[in-house]
């Protein structure tokens, strides 16, 4: 009976886990944020997300290593679908980072496109959308230990960004009311 309890609890600590991008034991605690901002005409947008590490950046390695490539990409995209970071609300069709998000309640996960680059992708229940992550490097000294989403205002009127830093890598995203269908 005491091999039996054994086995299940290693096989239990080797499969992956269920909580998607949340697994691993440093982040058993990971924070939860939330935040909103209200533009104006543009409406409000909530941003909620858990603040993990990522096993302290060690999947940027494994990324470097060609033959694991592929099967981390799946993983860490089909963690990002099934058990989602957090959640994003808009309460007026706008863009992020250029990309049209329509009015709506959606699933937030970071996943990689098929050139391994980072995007934010949001579930929704009609249309699951891609939103392209420009980062950059920063010093050492700038590092995030754990995943950092800040709302912030815009230097113009009713317009916002969304600022993502995670070990050595940070970049912003703009928010700005979506143009009317008739617009374009």
């Amino acid at each position: 009976m005491n091999r039996f309890v054994i086995l299940a609890a290693a096989a239990a600590l080797l499969a992956p886990s269920a909580l998607g991008q949340k697994q691993g034991a440093t982040n058993n605690n990971a924070p939860e944020i939330e935040q909103a901002i209200d533009l104006g005409s543009t409406g409000r947008v909530e941003l909620t997300y858990t603040g993990i590490t990522w096993a302290g950046g060690r999947w940027a390695k494994s990324l470097e290593d060609e033959s694991r490539r592929d099967r981390l990409r799946a993983r860490i995209n089909g963690g990002a679908k099934s058990a989602p970071l957090g959640y994003f609300s808009t309460g007026n069709d706008v863009t992020v980072g250029g990309v049209r998000v329509n009015e709506g309640d959606y699933k937030l996960g970071f996943t990689l496109d098929d050139d391994f680059k980072w995007q934010i992708t949001l579930f929704g229940t009609d249309a699951e959308i891609d939103i392209p992550l420009a980062l950059m490097k920063v010093g050492e000294e700038e590092e995030s230990k754990r995943l950092i989403c800040t709302l912030y205002a815009g230097d113009e009127d009713f317009t916002g960004g969304i600022y993502i830093a995670f070990g050595d890598q940070m970049g912003s995203l703009d928010i700005k009311a979506a143009p009317t269908r008739e617009e374009g």
